[in-house]
């Protein structure tokens, strides 16, 4: 759907920075909202509306494995044992940013919610392809002894400990930061991330090579990769299509480079696209296993018909022989693999596949969407901290539109607005999807419970119009931006 060179001048005005781009977007929002102070306001407990009381906020961002201090020319792996040579991540790891009624604080599935890993430092080398920056790290197509950790090539010349790494963006995360983190969708082709940088190539070369075209153009092909690779490693270009965490000041123009004791973070999707696994790790932990979960789990699914976001809680036909947890490459929409490989998300013990979820999806009347209640029974993964023997309930919804998640330029906000806006309105207006909605949870909620379901189904519908109104005011900023 997004056309790469119809992109590039969108990303040229705001100097390839993803942190410029959402700040400049909910800027131009938020004060034509009303509300001009939004894009300096901290995502903290003390800033919740009261409308969310008793609701938890989990805002799911993805920490890079190892990272790149330009400056100092080094490079620091994320590792779980600073003892230990071969422990340092060959995949993203999951994080949330949490705001309860009474708190707000990092959430990675382990025992100490606030803690970052450390990190082991090496030097970086002048040009990337074929470097020990990423020499050790795992590769499409993956292989069968590609795993979670490996062992940097190279000589170590230092170390970061946890305690060690600066809090991200100077300690609680603004509304901006935060969702620039947990949206920086390609961040890939930031840089500064060694191994994650390399693996997105490889998928693109590893197309190449089994494209239709003749040699000497594959080889042709593949060079100009290389080069591409090695002049944005050399002049440091792209940086900043991942959000690093040295970014403090609500306004991105002058954030500083990030340092060997620095994070940076992708987009969510690059570790768990529908936050499941660590929302329902965190109510576990303050609530136990006992009793029954219902969630409701939407799925963005406009780029193809496939339940890969969603069957990857199940054992699947592409998970088997794979631990909760373990290292897999799964496969992203339609036939092509993720970008990078990730720790398998698998919380169910239940099988499911393409085709038993679709058998199970029914319409939702006057709308596009189609819902599937599943049932399931949670299993030990480790790596989001989720728990065995929990009975859960899902209602899926599929959203089932053509209109895509990233509306940032000219042509695509021309082309799906008025789907947009159509897709708003009968999605805030169905009562066929409300009476679903209250049916799959009635039966386990008390009576003064349903009450606030009415009240918060009427605000539900407030807020949609409300988000829908925003957008197309996003929308009016940009043209004023590109003006």
């Amino acid at each position: 759907v997004v056309d790469f060179f119809d992109f590039l001048p969108l990303m040229f005005h705001f100097d390839f920075s993803w942190p410029n781009l959402v700040y400049a977007m909910f800027q131009n929002c938020s004060s034509n909202y009303g509300d001009p102070g939004f894009v300096d306001r901290v995502a903290s407990s003390e800033n919740k509306i009261p409308q969310l009381k008793g609701t938890d906020l989990h805002l799911h961002t993805s920490l890079v494995p190892n990272m790149r201090d330009k400056e100092a020319n080094t490079i620091t792996y994320m590792t779980k044992d600073l003892s230990t040579s071969g422990a340092s991540y060959t995949v993203p790891l999951p994080q949330d940013w949490v705001v309860k009624d009474d708190m707000d604080g990092w959430y990675n599935g382990g025992e100490d919610q606030d803690i970052f890993p450390g990190g082991l430092i090496f030097p970086a080398s002048d040009s990337f392809v074929g470097s020990d920056a990423y020499k050790n790290f795992p590769v499409f197509p993956p292989k069968s002894t590609d795993g979670v950790f490996t062992t940097p090539a190279g000589n170590m010349t230092g170390q970061v400990k946890s305690e060690g790494m600066v809090p991200p963006f100077g300690g609680t995360p603004t509304t901006i930061q935060i969702a620039t983190a947990s949206s920086s969708t390609v961040g890939y082709l930031s840089e500064e991330l060694p191994s994650y940088f390399a693996q997105y190539f490889s998928v693109l070369l590893f197309g190449i090579e089994e494209g239709g075209m003749s040699s000497d153009k594959k080889l042709k092909v593949q060079a100009m990769l290389h080069e591409f690779q090695n002049l944005v490693w050399k002049k440091g270009l792209l940086a900043n299509m991942a959000t690093c965490s040295a970014w403090t000041d609500p306004d991105p123009k002058d954030m500083p480079e990030c340092k060997e004791d620095n994070a940076w973070f992708i987009d969510g999707g690059f570790t768990d696209g529908p936050s499941t696994a660590l929302t329902l790790s965190s109510y576990q932990k303050a609530n136990g296993i006992d009793g029954k979960v219902k969630l409701i789990l939407t799925n963005e699914n406009n780029l193809s018909n496939n339940m890969n976001n969603i069957i990857q809680y199940f054992e699947t036909s592409w998970n088997g022989g794979i631990s909760p947890g373990g290292f897999v490459w799964a496969p992203g929409a339609g036939d092509s693999p993720q970008a990078g490989p990730w720790q398998s998300q698998q919380i169910f013990e239940e099988y499911q596949d393409e085709e038993t979820i679709m058998a199970a999806l029914q319409p939702i009347e006057g709308t596009s969407l189609t819902m599937a209640v599943l049932n399931a029974t949670t299993i030990d993964n480790p790596a989001f901290g989720v728990q065995a023997g929990q009975k859960v309930s899902v209602a899926l919804l599929n959203i089932n539109s053509e209109v895509p998640t990233f509306l940032v330029y000219d042509k695509i906000i021309k082309a799906y607005t008025p789907a947009l806006v159509e897709l708003v309105e009968t999605i805030a207006g169905s009562q066929d999807l409300q009476d679903r909605l209250r049916a799959f949870l009635e039966p386990s909620i008390k009576e003064e419970t349903t009450t606030v379901l009415d009240q918060s189904t009427s605000l539900g519908r407030k807020l949609s119009f409300h988000v829908g109104f925003c957008v197309l005011i996003f929308l009016r900023g940009i043209f004023s931006l590109l003006v």
